[in-house]
């Protein structure tokens, strides 16, 4: 784990139970109560796992606990990181790019290894996120992911679909969603009823028009009907084609 996240926990923590509990937390882990951690040093796993879990047995809480609160808390501490990336209109737009900016991160700090958050929609207002991970920190992702709807000012539902080591998938029920549709009456009127192909609809409203003026033009000389029937099919098709 990279010392700049690690620094970040430690932070959260001293922020949430004071910078005595997380000294001797520190302490009975092995560490230094002033240990300095470099944001580019490379920390085992099981070092600030122990950390978490020595916090955790000082404040009476569960592992788990804590790192859901610490997810919580560092939304924000992400937030004054990469500005940039939480500039969304909606948590969906948000949570979609997260494996995106996994991929960022990766250029960025070398040696990093984020966990894969891979996003998809599955209906209005749903999406599916699965978490892949060696670290498998799924108390911490899912306090990440409640930080993210208090960010964003959205109530969200979370569904545990599977849980394995190193892999699970939760579905999130969003309140917004950043679609919108839209009605075109001019569309609609073209579909009649069941046509939804855009060529399809040109190619029929213009052979209707085009049959129309042939029938209307039955009594003007063939040369005058010529004439006005391209010209009627030209005007058609240009106004047709723009409209839709």
């Amino acid at each position: 784990m990279k010392g700049t996240v690690v620094s970040t926990w430690i932070k959260t923590m001293q922020g949430m139970y004071g910078d005595e509990k997380v000294a001797d937390a520190m302490k009975s882990s092995g560490w230094k109560d002033d240990r300095v951690i470099t944001p580019l040093e490379d920390i085992p796993d099981e070092e600030i796992k122990l950390v978490v879990k020595n916090v955790s047995k000082l404040v009476g809480q569960n592992a788990s606990d804590v790192w859901r609160q610490i997810g919580r808390s560092n939304i924000e501490t992400f937030n004054k990181w990469f500005p940039s990336y939480f500039q969304r209109k909606s948590l969906k737009s948000f949570l979609m790019m997260m494996d995106d900016v996994r991929a960022q991160l990766t250029k960025i700090i070398k040696g990093a290894t984020p966990p894969r958050l891979l996003a998809s929609e599955t209906g209005p207002g749903k999406i599916q996120i699965r978490y892949k991970s060696k670290r498998d920190m799924f108390d911490y992702f899912m306090g990440l992911l409640e930080g993210s709807a208090k960010f964003f000012n959205e109530k969200i539902e979370i569904k545990l679909l599977e849980k394995n080591p190193g892999s699970f998938k939760v579905e999130i029920k969003l309140e917004k969603d950043n679609k919108v549709q839209k009605n075109y009456t001019f569309n609609r009127i073209l579909s009649f009823g069941v046509v939804r192909s855009l060529p399809l609809k040109i190619a029929l409203s213009v052979t209707i028009i085009a049959v129309a003026v042939t029938f209307l033009l039955a009594d003007l000389p063939r040369m005058a009907q010529q004439g006005i029937w391209c010209l009627v099919v030209f005007l058609a098709t240009l106004f047709i084609t723009s409209g839709l």
